[in-house]
C-alpha cells in the first residue's frame, strides 16, 4: 500500500520487471476474490431466507424478519462488491501498464473500473433475481423448506413443517 502510494505520488519510479508482474498478480487475485465473495453473499441470503423460515416456524419476530432495509434504497451488502472489487482492480492494472504513459493508464484504469462497476452490477442483479424464492406464507413473506441437496432439490411449501420433512425425506431416499 505505502509503496503504492509513494508510486502515485511521484516519488518513486517501478520498473516494469516488477510492475507487470505485481500488477497482473493482484488483478487475479482480486478478481479471485470478488468470486469468493459472490459466493458468500449467496450463502448469507440462503442463511437469512431459512433464519426467516425458522422464525415464522416459531412464530417469533427476530432479527431475520425485522432486518433493516437498504440505506437510501441502494447501500447493501453488495455495494461493496460494486465497487470495491473494480476500484482494486483497476489499481492493479495501474501498476501493471504504469509505464505505458500518464494518458493511456489514466483512460485505461478509468475505462475498466467503470466497466467492472457495470458488470458487477448486472452480476448481482442476475444472482438477486434468479436466487429461488419461496411462495409467500399467510404472512406474505417467502416460506422455504431446503433439502440436504444442491439447490435444485429445494421443496418449498406454503405453511406446513409437516410436508416439509416429507420433502427432505424424499429427496434423501432419491
Amino acid at each position: 500500500m505505502g509503496a503504492g502510494i509513494l508510486v502515485l505520488l511521484g516519488s518513486h519510479n517501478v520498473a516494469a520487471v516488477i510492475g507487470v508482474p505485481v500488477g497482473v498478480f493482484g488483478m487475479i487475485v482480486t478478481v479471485s476474490l470478488y468470486f469468493y465473495e459472490l459466493h458468500g453473499v449467496e450463502k448469507c441470503a440462503h442463511y437469512i431466507d431459512r433464519g426467516v423460515q425458522l422464525e415464522d416456524d416459531l412464530d417469533v419476530p427476530g432479527a431475520f424478519t425485522n432486518r433493516p432495509p437498504q440505506i437510501f434504497g441502494v447501500v447493501s451488502e453488495l455495494l461493496p462488491a460494486t465497487l470495491i472489487y473494480p476500484a482494486s482492480f483497476a489499481g492493479w492494472l495501474f501498476l501493471a501498464i504504469y509505464h505505458a504513459g500518464p494518458a493511456v493508464r489514466s483512460l485505461a484504469t478509468i475505462a475498466v473500473f467503470v466497466a467492472g462497476a457495470t458488470v458487477s452490477i448486472v452480476m448481482i442483479t442476475v444472482m438477486e433475481r434468479t436466487r429461488p424464492a419461496g411462495a409467500p406464507n399467510s404472512n406474505g413473506r417467502p416460506h422455504a423448506c431446503y433439502t440436504n441437496g444442491p439447490p435444485k432439490q429445494l421443496a418449498w411449501r406454503a405453511n406446513d413443517l409437516g410436508r416439509c420433512r416429507a420433502a427432505s425425506m424424499s429427496a434423501k431416499a432419491e
